[in-house]
Formats: structure tokens, C-alpha cells, sequence
């Protein structure tokens, strides 16, 4: 009895790490497809199982981002995007060394700012910067241009017009 209920509580994390795995594929597709509103669903689900996955954090905070376009007034697109904010935060502070993570973050400071003060988005403008070059410090060979884009404008064209700028010093065109 006692060894059939060992074999039990050990396979309780085989099984949740296969929820795991499935629901991040199905947030993943979800992406794919332009399925906002699923893709979140998903990926709000599997962080109730790993809620320190710092990666499942970036695409939580990617899709929160995206969403704000969906919001109906200013104040609800503001407080999606503090949420954003907020994985993308808590995936940096997972993951210091992860230039996706800080690439979320700066993305979404820029999300959010337009619905913020004017002192507020000047600042914010500059944390954008910060964690952008953090990313490419990180990991100056992820050319984000290429492919899919990672995020929509308006930040993600910022990013992306920064990286541009900053390619002839990286010996890149």
C-alpha cells in the first residue's frame, strides 16, 4: 500500500510537467494563429504549474501587450499593460541573463507608456533604451528582425528601428 502510494506522489510531477509542456504548445500555437485571448488562457494555465518559468513569463507578458489593442477605453489598456509590465519584471528578475526577457521588459515600458503621464513616459522611454541594451549585450546575435516579428508596433518597431541604428557597430547591416 505504502509503495503504491510513493509511485503515486512520484508521478504527479511527470504528469503536471506534460500539462505543462502541452498547455505552453497549445498557448504557443494559440500565438501562431493570432489567437490572443487563447494563447493567454493557456499560458495563465501553465503557470499555475510553473509559475517561475521565467520564458512562460515573457510570452505571458508578450500576449498581455498584445492585448491591449483588444481593450476598450484607455484605463483598461493601461492596466494591461501594467501587467505586461509585471511579468516582464518578474521574468528579468527569474532570469538576469536572458536578452528575451529584457527585450519583454523594455517592449513592455513602451506598451504602456503612452497611457501614462508625460514625466512618466520620459522615463519609461529611457528604461526602454536600458533594457534593450541589456538584451543586445545578452545576446547580440538574435537578429529579431528576421522571420515573425516578436512583437507588433508600436514598441516593437522602436526596438527594431534602435537595433537598425546600432548595427554599424556591431559590424552588421
Amino acid at each position: 500500500m505504502k509503495a503504491a502510494l510513493v509511485a503515486c506522489l512520484l508521478a504527479v510531477p511527470v504528469f503536471a510537467q506534460d500539462d505543462f509542456a502541452a498547455l505552453v504548445k497549445k498557448g504557443d500555437d494559440a500565438d501562431s494563429a493570432l489567437k490572443t485571448k487563447e494563447a493567454l488562457a493557456a499560458f495563465l494555465a501553465a503557470e499555475k504549474l510553473q509559475p517561475n518559468d521565467a520564458s512562460l513569463l515573457v510570452k505571458i507578458a508578450k500576449q498581455y501587450g498584445e492585448s491591449q489593442t483588444d481593450s476598450p477605453d484607455k484605463n483598461m489598456r493601461r492596466e494591461v499593460g501594467n501587467k505586461a509590465l509585471e511579468y516582464s519584471k518578474r521574468a528579468v528578475a527569474l532570469a538576469p541573463k536572458d536578452g528575451e526577457a529584457h527585450l519583454a521588459l523594455a517592449v513592455s515600458y513602451g506598451r504602456v507608456a503612452p497611457y501614462l503621464d508625460n514625466k512618466t513616459k520620459i522615463a519609461y522611454s529611457k528604461l526602454v533604451k536600458e533594457e534593450v541594451d541589456q538584451a543586445i549585450a545578452l545576446d547580440p546575435r538574435n537578429d529579431l528582425r528576421t522571420g515573425q516579428p516578436q512583437y507588433d508596433p508600436p514598441c516593437g518597431r522602436q526596438v527594431d528601428l534602435w537595433r537598425n541604428s546600432k548595427s554599424d557597430e556591431r559590424g552588421r547591416r
